[in-house]
């Protein structure tokens, strides 16, 4: 399947801003989400993002993390892949619980499981891709503005 879109940043965080923005934008104009759903889609996106810089390519500006964004039915999928030597074992992911969940570590992925329909890891050795699904209410129909963001690259 063709993505909708694409985004490849370097590691560095200071482009997390540019990929919450276009998850947000995709999700409401093709999801029709509303804004609870888009903060959850942002934060979501964003914790993926910033966990394949950080802990999959440890920083390295060098190494792209890409964004891709796929429609898929009634499912909005979003696929960070980062370029990671090493594969990640989501079971042995710390999950913040009880007091520590106002820790600064282990609250994001809380956040995925709980606010996402799906999460699926896969190891493309190198390299890791997490894609996260939300379930959408298909438009009935797209407008103009929305068949040119179908048929730009972001």
């Amino acid at each position: 399947m063709r993505p909708l879109a694409t985004l490849e940043i370097p590691s560095v965080t200071e482009y997390i801003d540019i990929v919450d923005a276009a998850a947000q934008h995709i999700g409401k104009a093709y999801g029709r989400l509303d804004d609870d759903d888009l903060f959850f889609l942002g934060i979501s996106t964003r914790e993926l993002v910033a966990n394949a810089i950080k802990h999959g390519n440890n920083g390295d500006a060098a190494k792209p993390v890409r964004t891709d964004f796929y429609l898929d039915g009634s499912s909005l999928k979003i696929s960070v892949t980062d370029r990671s030597p090493t594969r990640f074992d989501p079971g042995s992911m710390y999950r913040a619980e009880g007091d520590e969940a106002l820790s600064n570590h282990g609250r994001g992925y809380m956040i995925i499981e709980q606010t996402m329909d799906g999460i699926e890891y896969e190891w493309l050795d190198p390299g890791n891709r997490i894609t996260i699904r939300r379930d959408i209410q298909p438009a009935a129909s797209i407008s103009a503005d929305e068949r040119d963001l179908r048929e730009q690259r972001l």
